[in-house]
């Protein structure tokens, strides 16, 4: 990303934060990505009961009429909105801690441990001076410096619906050959 792209993002973020508060929502994260004419423009959203599609056809509406109207993009740009998902980016500070609790995986700029780059594990902990995080993996407790992650996502781990005993999820019997 460019510095510009960054600037601009902010100001966008900044544009967006009020009309989707007021929805009820929380700007999880924006992009602005591609050159001028095919650029993208992607916000996630996030609610404590989860995102609808309703929501997301309704804040689409809104930043569109706002980016209308302030016309802060030069040229073309298509607008997505969406959930960020449950294996949702780790991006900004606050990101890392709201999801303390919740199982993430994460790529290190420099090796952590054992020329290690690639951890998972619980997010134990978050600090703000200096931003950083405690993992708990396998291995035990590790401290990251925030600055050091290129890459960080919530790693939502689904149950298995077929238990034994449970007669609503049998899997189908195996055809014979």
């Amino acid at each position: 990303m460019s510095e510009g792209s960054g600037n601009m993002e902010q100001r966008l973020a900044a544009l967006f934060k009020p009309a989707v508060e007021a929805e009820g929502l929380t700007l999880w994260a924006l992009s602005l990505t591609g050159e001028r004419g095919r650029r993208k423009l992607r916000v996630l959203l996030d609610k404590p009961d989860g995102v609808s599609l309703g929501d997301c056809a309704r804040i689409s509406r809104s930043l569109s009429a706002l980016v209308d109207v302030e016309d802060p993009i030069a040229g073309a740009y298509s607008l997505e909105v969406s959930s960020p998902g449950v294996n949702r980016p780790l991006i900004e500070p606050r990101h890392f801690a709201h999801c303390v609790g919740q199982r993430i995986k994460l790529k290190t700029i420099q090796p952590c441990r054992k020329s290690a780059k690639t951890f998972c594990g619980m997010l134990e902990r978050y600090d703000d001076d200096p931003p950083r995080i405690v993992l708990q993996d396998e291995e035990g407790a590790l401290t990251i410096e925030l600055d050091n992650i290129s890459k960080a996502n919530v790693e939502y781990v689904f149950d298995d619906p077929v238990k034994k005993g449970d007669r609503r999820a049998k899997r189908p019997p195996k055809k014979e050959r």
